[in-house]
């Protein structure tokens, strides 16, 4: 059994960098995991850890700056930001 077919939601090695002139900020780093459909998920941390970047991520709002994330198996990687969506 392929175990992909299993997963709502995966991220593989994703990253997310800002930068600005000054500063070099990693957002997130190797962030690997997968969320099953119909599954109960938690994500916590302290303040600042990356929490609502990596929701941004999952939901299409923001792009990771490296990394794969799949839904239901497909590369969202050619799909506009829903910030792009008129």
């Amino acid at each position: 059994m392929n175990l992909r077919t299993m997963h709502l939601f995966e991220l593989n090695d994703v990253w997310k960098i800002y930068k600005n002139k000054d500063n070099v900020i990693h957002a997130l780093s190797r962030i690997n995991c997968s969320f099953k459909e119909c599954s109960f998920n938690i994500i916590h941390g302290p303040s600042g850890c990356g929490k609502s970047t990596l929701i941004r991520i999952i939901g299409l709002v923001e792009t990771p700056s490296l990394g794969e994330v799949l839904i239901k198996c497909e590369d969202t990687s050619d799909q506009p930001q829903k910030s792009e969506i008129p």
